[in-house]
């Protein structure tokens, strides 16, 4: 069983990269966020999640083990497989996701190919799981930031504005501006947007 790979980025791909390890190229899919981060040629470790059936052997690649942890939970709820726990890591920051979870927040989770019945099963599922875990995520914002940044963006998507932009704007704003009132925050992301 392959755990980690580090070596060099051949390859990108739409889902997957070429990750070139001792001369052997290993085929990892992985989140889209992560692949528009890399060029080829750049020194990477991901954590492994190796998938094998009579008729797939697959490698899912993640940056951090708190996201390799949060895949496997969710791969556990039935009718979720790796590549929609990637779909979700793609579609919500990891501490993001992990508040969803806790807060029972299912308009977050709704994305293509996860209906209501499955982000129902997910939260039920996992929600004792969830439960446990920080959402501070290393390298990134504090837990409360996050809790912070979710509020705004949710209340920018209400007042019409895009997900991933008002995302991008908020996380903006909170890195350069971490104790940020929130009201401040989302009169600020309304200014940028």
């Amino acid at each position: 069983m392959i755990g980690k790979l580090t070596g060099v980025v051949a390859d990108l791909y739409q889902e997957s990269l070429i990750l070139e390890v001792g001369g052997v190229g290993y085929n990892v899919f992985t989140t889209r966020r992560l692949i528009d981060s890399l060029q080829t040629g750049q020194n990477l470790s991901l954590y492994i999640e190796h998938y094998f059936s009579e008729n797939v052997n697959k490698l899912y690649g993640f940056e951090c083990k708190k996201s390799q942890e949060v895949a496997r939970m969710l791969s556990k709820v039935k009718g979720i497989n790796y590549k929609i726990a990637l779909s979700l890591l793609n579609h919500l920051e990891l501490g993001e996701l992990i508040l969803a979870i806790q807060n029972k927040d299912e308009s977050r989770l709704k994305i293509r190919g996860i209906g209501e019945k499955l982000v129902k099963r997910i939260i039920t599922e996992t929600y004792e799981d969830f439960s446990k875990l920080d959402t501070y995520i290393p390298g990134t914002v504090s837990s409360a930031n996050v809790h912070r940044a979710s509020e705004a963006v949710s209340a920018l998507v209400k007042l019409g504005f895009q997900h991933k932009p008002s995302h991008k704007v908020v996380m903006e704003i909170i890195m350069n501006q971490p104790t940020i009132e929130i009201a401040e925050l989302i009169t600020l992301a309304l200014k940028m947007l």
